[in-house]
């Protein structure tokens, strides 16, 4: 080839093919709890009413990174016009039985979800749309639908409500039946280690055996429904329960732990700071309260401007005077 000035340009090209283009849905199984999710898991038909078409993802983030959602235009004029979702036969509804979408919009609004269309009487939840430019997740109780038969879900944008515009907007994903999650909703608190239910924000490890149970004892400081069982080798002076943050702690400002104890005995209790660029830091206590929740403090705002990733417990710490198989309760782990 030779370009306008007479000299001649040289490109050196290789592998020059057709492949075939890579379905991104290859190999992935139906899940028919998930009523679309406008990506791989399309399990029903939308057959029309108001306006939508499948679109990118205009705000890729916070609970919500899928590539593709569903822009709904809804007629906020009029009161009724809805969104259907036809399963095409009855929605299994035995177990999961809270319904899910994600919604992000501009403008909140009244969302009324609703089942129909098969044998049973149709059934309506009212809910609201109440936070505005960020994906959020709005959650319907159908848990009295169990043993029903429906085979389609309506959603009603500004339902029952005319004070819109003829073209208001609305982005929509993941829409879907799950079980009940307590902790739907719950946002991380990065200042509580474990409290053996919604805040369970870091690895345990440790030769001291450690299990989520029911708390059989509610009552006093604790009336959590759940905590966790520490099986402690108390014959085993430095047995213990770690906690690992997986990087440093912020000791800045909340840097006193505190931990909620049920116990049977009366042992001696070392809480530990380790495994970060400072030197380990360690503060004694003693369990001195049996058969009822008490919490325990351990100060270390002298460790503010430290570096420690790791949080140690050692049960009967430095002592070998109990069995192999002690039970300790414990909960509410956290730093204030």
């Amino acid at each position: 080839m030779v370009s306008p000035d007479g000299v001649s340009d040289v490109y050196y090209i290789d592998d020059l093919k057709f492949e075939e283009l890579l379905d991104p849905c290859a190999g992935v199984v139906d899940d028919l709890s998930i009523l679309n999710d406008f990506d791989c898991q399309q399990n029903s038909t939308i057959p029309g009413y108001i306006g939508n078409e499948i679109v990118a993802n205009p705000n890729k983030g916070g609970i919500n990174s899928s590539n593709n959602v569903l822009q709904v235009t809804d007629d906020g004029a009029n009161a009724w016009d809805a969104l259907i979702f036809d399963y095409g036969s009855t929605i299994d509804l035995t177990t999961k039985n809270y319904l899910k979408l994600k919604v992000l919009t501009t403008k909140a609004a009244p969302l009324l979800a609703k089942l129909e269309g098969g044998t049973s009487g149709a059934k309506e939840v009212w809910g609201s749309i109440s936070t505005v430019n960020e994906w959020t997740e709005y959650i319907f109780d159908f848990t009295d639908q169990a043993n029903e038969n429906h085979t389609k879900v309506v959603l009603f944008f500004n339902g029952g409500a005319s004070d819109g515009t003829a073209s208001d907007i609305y982005f929509i994903d993941d829409i879907k039946f799950g079980e009940f999650n307590p902790c739907d909703g719950v946002a991380i608190d990065n200042n509580i280690v474990n409290d053996a239910e919604c805040q369970q924000n870091y690895a345990i490890a440790g030769n001291a055996l450690s299990k989520v149970v029911d708390n059989t004892n509610k009552s006093g400081v604790n009336i959590s429904k759940s905590v966790l069982e520490i099986t402690d080798n108390g014959t085993d002076a430095w047995d213990h329960l770690l906690f690992d943050f997986g990087a440093a702690i912020d000791l800045s400002s909340k840097n006193v732990l505190k931990i909620k104890v049920l116990s049977t005995k009366s042992v001696p209790l070392l809480a530990k700071l380790e495994g970060g660029t400072s030197g380990a830091k360690e503060i004694w206590g003693a369990i001195d309260t049996v058969d009822a929740w008490t919490e325990y403090t351990f100060d270390f705002s002298d460790q503010s401007a430290e570096n420690h990733q790791k949080i140690v417990f050692f049960f009967n710490g430095g002592a070998s005077d109990g069995t192999a198989s002690d039970i300790y309760y414990i909960d509410d782990i956290k730093w204030e």
